[in-house]
């Protein structure tokens, strides 16, 4: 997506203003109103040949 062409991470916002938040297992993820926590930041990979996120 041409969004994330430039981007080197992101956070990733839900339509009830919560962000993905990576859990301290750095297995699972929850929902957090903290969007300023590094945990809130995911690494852009972008797939060569895959239009889609």
């Amino acid at each position: 997506m041409e969004f994330f062409n430039k981007a080197k991470a992101v956070r990733l916002k839900s339509h009830l203003d919560k962000y993905l938040y990576a859990n301290d297992d750095e297995e699972t993820v929850r929902q957090t109103r903290n969007g300023s926590s590094r945990k809130a930041w995911w690494t852009v990979e972008l797939v060569d040949g895959k239009s889609h996120v």
